[in-house]
């Protein structure tokens, strides 16, 4: 594979994006036009069939069993917003959260006017179950773990530790959507978790979109509250709730979409592993997920992290980080309680996202000769 992405990369020079949603699209162009056809010509924008069929079809794909479901809502955070809301997290509870994550699920607790409670991860950015531990008070009342980058944390520890201490887990899954640890879905492990379908996800949208899985007596709050909290018709109200709900139109593009899923996280897998043959031995940090890994992101460590970036960037090799900053310092979120975060912080200066192009050995070819080229290995 290495050869012949150098072969083609002398022939095509091109700017390498770090994700390109059109051309993913482009595969199944036809699949979504006709699901959108379909939609429009029913009339049903707001829930209705195609939610309902998504929801079945996300549950199939991810092996739940009968006393689970899956319940489309708005978005990835609006789905952590109604796990807390449903739980009855507010003033005076405590949630444990990774320091190394995205702010979503941070903010929805600022949001309830609950306290967030910081806690480290490991070298495999995921959330440390020692750190998490050490931190639980008589207030905690939930963790929220994320299945970071498409891996998995060591989920049986934190059930350990939820189950002691009478704690409900929530597993944000949004990154991990296809990813699986001795043959249980990502999805699968937390008491309530939460996907999304934002368009730069495994399994993107035309827009926003989420879901949330959870028990059967819960899934009818949650559809409850997805729709301002109704009862037993439209305009009885019983709970607090919102306007959650996936539209029509999301639910049949993703519908089309999901039976391609395995084979884009394959192309994807196909890539990491180039990228594990040709940057072993450079003095980098590898990823070494212990899950079957849906490969979100391929990230890197790297003390020079900003100087390979710039100078991949001039090479016109697009990268990203995540995250930048740390989640306990965040100017809305400073002062927050926190663990001792030595790996978190020093994640934030070193981590590089790499190009995860489905397209094959031009663009990583090009990427892999680029990274030999910095001035840093």
């Amino acid at each position: 594979m290495r050869s012949l992405a150098r072969t083609m990369f002398r022939k095509v020079r091109m700017k390498v994006p770090f994700v390109d949603i059109a051309a993913q699209t482009h595969e199944v162009s036809e699949e979504i036009e006709e699901a959108l056809r379909r939609v429009l010509k029913s009339g049903q924008y707001i829930l209705g069939p195609e939610v309902s069929a998504f929801e079945s079809e996300l549950a199939a794909y991810l092996g739940l069993g009968q006393d689970r479901e899956v319940v489309g809502v708005s978005s990835g955070t609006d789905a952590l917003l109604m796990c807390m809301m449903h739980a009855g997290i507010g003033p005076g509870d405590e949630v444990i959260l990774p320091d190394f994550g995205y702010f979503a699920a941070a903010e929805c607790v600022v949001r309830l006017g609950a306290t967030c409670v910081f806690a480290d991860v490991g070298p495999d950015f995921q959330i440390s179950v020692q750190s998490v531990a050490r931190l639980i008070s008589p207030a905690t009342r939930m963790v929220v773990a994320i299945d970071l980058f498409g891996d998995l944390p060591d989920w049986k520890g934190l059930r350990a530790l939820a189950e002691r201490h009478g704690l409900l887990l929530v597993e944000d899954a949004a990154q991990a959507i296809g990813s699986s640890l001795e043959g249980r879905m990502a999805g699968g492990f937390g008491d309530m978790a939460t996907f999304s379908f934002f368009p730069t996800k495994n399994l993107g949208a035309a827009g926003d979109g989420g879901a949330i899985v959870c028990g059967t007596e819960v899934a009818r709050e949650i559809r409850s509250m997805r729709s301002h909290g109704t009862g037993t018709h439209k305009y009885e109200h019983v709970r607090v709730g919102g306007n959650f709900r996936l539209d029509a139109l999301q639910a049949a593009i993703l519908r089309a979409k999901l039976p391609h899923l395995d084979g884009w996280n394959a192309r994807r897998r196909e890539v990491a592993e180039f990228y594990d043959e040709c940057l072993d031995g450079l003095g980098i940090g590898l990823p070494k997920p212990k899950a079957e890994s849906n490969w979100h992101q391929y990230t890197i460590t790297l003390a020079k992290r900003d100087e390979v970036r710039a100078a991949l960037s001039q090479r016109g090799i697009e990268t990203q980080v995540y995250y930048p900053l740390q989640s306990s310092e965040q100017p809305l979120l400073k002062g927050s309680r926190t663990g001792d975060l030595g790996v978190s912080s020093r994640l934030h200066r070193e981590v590089l996202s790499l190009p995860l192009v489905n397209e094959g050995s031009v663009l990583v070819g090009r990427t892999m000769e680029e990274l030999k080229m910095a001035d840093v290995f």
